[in-house]
C-alpha cells in the first residue's frame, strides 16, 4: 500500500515546496493517506523527527496543510479532496 519516498532530494531554498509537493503525490498514490513524518524525513534526507515536525508547523502556518490532532497521519491538504475512482469508470 505504502511507496518508498523515491522522488528527487529537495534544494535546500525549495524544502517546504517540495514537502508540499510530496505530501499531495502520497496521498494521491496511497488513497487519501498520509506519509508518516518517518517517510517525509527520508525523502526531505533529514533525520530528525522534531525538525519534519517543525516543518510540517511551517507549512500549516502558511496555510498550505492543517494538521489534524497534530499527527503526521492526519495531514490535510487545504483546498484538497481526495476522492474515490472506481477502475473503468
Amino acid at each position: 500500500m505504502n511507496e518508498p519516498a523515491t522522488q528527487t532530494r529537495p534544494q535546500p531554498q525549495n524544502k517546504l515546496v517540495q514537502m508540499f509537493n510530496f505530501i499531495v503525490s502520497w496521498k494521491t498514490k496511497n488513497d487519501g493517506n498520509s506519509p508518516t513524518i518517518r517517510d517525509i524525513g527520508e525523502f526531505m534526507g533529514i533525520d530528525s523527527t522534531s525538525h519534519i515536525s517543525y516543518l510540517l508547523r511551517k507549512l500549516e502556518e502558511l496555510g498550505m496543510i492543517e494538521l489534524e490532532d497534530h499527527s503526521a497521519r492526519a495531514i490535510k491538504v487545504v483546498g484538497g479532496k481526495w476522492t474515490y475512482k472506481a477502475k473503468g469508470a
